[in-house]
């Protein structure tokens, strides 16, 4: 009796797939990790910049008199620090009204399975008989060719296949070559 198993996106896809407790087990290992390393290298990294900084701010502010000079011009200071603002702020307002309620996002069209035999340089049907596999090996055996075959011996058939990014022909489907970005 074979049984129809349903194909769902994978979860990458469809994050709200996740079930509330795998979804907190994965954020807690993950903030458990980055703590972890925070406080493994925060002191190698707090005694480099502290040491780095002690001796240019020494240097600069105390040795040379920088700190003389800061207060006398302060004002210019202040004024740049404005001026950048501004130029931020402005280029942030200008993208907004531009931009606002428009989206220009577009969706790669699906690849279909004569598109992917034409650019594998597969035989006829290969695509969607190997799409029915639940597992695959790919050997690359070099001069871009690929072999593709199933581990678990439940489908003897193996396929070649030949990628050579640089070298495919264009595409019958004008829309395919690269060449039309609307």
């Amino acid at each position: 009796m074979d049984k129809k198993v349903k194909k769902q996106p994978i979860i990458i896809d469809r994050p709200e797939a996740l079930n509330p407790f795998r979804r907190g087990t994965e954020w807690s290992i993950t903030t458990i990790g980055w703590i972890i390393w925070f406080f493994l290298c925060r002191p190698l990294i707090l005694v480099f910049l502290w040491f780095i900084g002690m001796e240019i701010f020494y240097e600069h502010m105390i040795h040379l008199g920088g700190l003389q000079g800061l207060k006398e011009i302060w004002g210019i200071y202040l004024f740049v620090i404005l001026i950048i603002f501004l130029v931020v702020r402005g280029w942030n307002v200008y993208n907004y009204f531009k931009f606002r309620k428009k989206d220009r996002r577009q969706q790669a069209p699906a690849v279909t399975a004569a598109e992917m035999e034409h650019y594998l340089k597969f035989e006829a049907g290969g695509v969607a008989a190997v799409q029915t596999w639940s597992n695959m090996a790919i050997d690359f055996s070099g001069h871009y060719a690929l072999k593709l075959s199933d581990p678990s011996g439940k489908n003897p058939k193996v396929f070649h296949a030949k990628f050579n990014p640089s070298a495919q022909a264009p595409h019958p489907d004008p829309k395919r070559n690269g060449k039309n970005h609307s």
